[in-house]
């Protein structure tokens, strides 16, 4: 049997995961703004829970052996909720932000690296097509001379 100290601490490892776990959330929505799409809204959805899944059933495989009782799921609850209520409003602005500059930086290192590859494709693009300029005419000189010479 747990006591009452061991629950108390249970209880507040999963109130904090739940408070973990709206930040997680307030990530996976932004990231869901940010990429505006059904299916990669579906995606997010799916990740989130998972990952939220994980976390907690992996703090009450380490906190409380794996057992699951109410109080673990309301701290857990209460916890998300406390997030929701007290931090999101301010937070998810600020993450959204995070995520955009991110994506612009992003850019920043790769657009001028696939632009080089463009450029070498289409380099490769052209001078393929002047040897194959250059090919054809061989033929038309080799066969006009076998020609010459039957």
């Amino acid at each position: 049997m747990v006591n009452i100290t061991e629950q108390f601490t249970i209880f507040t490892c999963c109130t904090l995961v739940g408070f973990a776990s709206g930040f997680i959330y307030d990530i996976f929505k932004a990231l869901k703004k940010v990429f505006k799409s059904k299916k990669t809204a579906s995606l997010f959805d799916i990740a989130f829970w998972a990952v939220v899944l994980c976390v907690f059933f992996a703090v009450l495989f380490k906190s409380g052996s794996g057992q699951m009782r109410g109080y673990t799921i309301i701290g857990f609850a209460l916890g998300f909720i406390s997030y929701i209520l007290a931090a999101s409003r301010d937070i998810s602005p600020v993450i959204e932000k995070i995520i955009l500059y991110f994506l612009k930086i992003t850019r920043l290192i790769f657009e001028p690296i696939i632009k080089f590859f463009r450029f070498i494709g289409h380099s490769m693009s052209k001078f393929s097509d002047i040897v194959q300029n250059i090919q054809k005419k061989a033929r038309k000189i080799v066969k006009k001379r076998l020609e010459k010479l039957q």
